[in-house]
């Protein structure tokens, strides 16, 4: 059996629950995990066998959970794995957790035989406004539900706070000022708007109504969306994008799973 360092956030489901799903989908495809579970709800659970449990600042929701796992794995054991897999809660909760995991450890020799910043998951196209990466160039990113990363890919993560700072999307910055986003790609920023800003768009966020939201929660989903894509972008320019649905088959895998994940959630048979 193969070991693997895990980061998992948890908001909507128990820690315990949440491990005891992963653990057994590691089994499955024989693999071992530990790591730790970052806790941005509050759910008070004890440690669980093989994972420590912190709790989470929640200040780029899951985003901010893989900055403090990851720190805290590096901490607890002297050095950078050599690959860590972050799960984020929604995989359960909006996709069938079962085949993107799964398809995440069958790709995890290949991303850790490769020396330069990588990156492996879910591939998405750009399909509007910016259609594609102002870092990278590139038209594709990874989904940030689940993804893993190399030693190298690791050093990338931890940088992007600082990155934030600088392009205007940092802590203090809200949202709704105007001087938010400043340092971003114009294309880019407004992407990014649209999904948690613009009334009249079409891709809102479904986590929340705009005309009931707080500005607190707006920025941090801001922040999350930017992290997802500057991770990408960053990766992308200077090393390697691993899709875990390269071909026809896993795209369409992946989609029938989740549409029927979706339908047995409505039917209250699927966490």
């Amino acid at each position: 059996m193969k070991s693997v360092a895990v980061v998992v956030c948890s908001y909507v489901i128990n820690p315990l629950l949440l491990v005891k799903k992963v653990k057994d989908i590691a089994a499955k495809n024989s693999f071992v995990i530990e790591g730790v579970v970052v806790d941005n709800k509050g759910f008070a659970v004890s440690n669980i066998k093989g994972f420590d449990v912190i709790l989470g600042s929640n200040d780029a929701l899951d985003f901010s959970a893989y900055f403090e796992g990851a720190q805290y794995l590096i901490k607890r054991n002297g050095k950078i794995p050599e690959v860590i897999l972050f799960i984020n809660d929604s995989t359960f909760t909006s996709h069938y957790g079962g085949v993107n995991i799964s398809l995440a450890f069958q790709n995890l020799a290949l991303l850790t035989s490769i020396r330069l910043p990588s990156m492996l998951g879910k591939c998405d196209t750009y399909e509007t406004i910016c259609h594609k990466s102002p870092w990278s160039g590139i038209g594709k990113y990874i989904s940030s539900y689940c993804f893993a990363l190399n030693t190298a890919g690791v050093d990338v993560l931890l940088k992007l706070d600082n990155f934030s700072e600088i392009d205007g999307a940092g802590k203090k910055n809200q949202v709704d000022d105007e001087e938010w986003g400043l340092g971003l790609n114009s294309q880019f920023k407004e992407f990014v708007l649209s999904l948690i800003k613009h009334k009249n768009s079409p891709y809102l966020w479904h986590g929340f109504r705009v005309e009931s939201s707080n500005p607190t929660l707006s920025t941090k989903k801001a922040r999350c969306i930017y992290f997802e894509h500057r991770l990408s972008g960053e990766i992308g320019k200077i090393g390697c994008l691993i899709p875990i649905n390269p071909g026809k088959r896993t795209k369409l895998l992946i989609l029938v799973a989740d549409l029927f994940s979706g339908y047995l959630r409505k039917l209250g048979m699927l966490v």
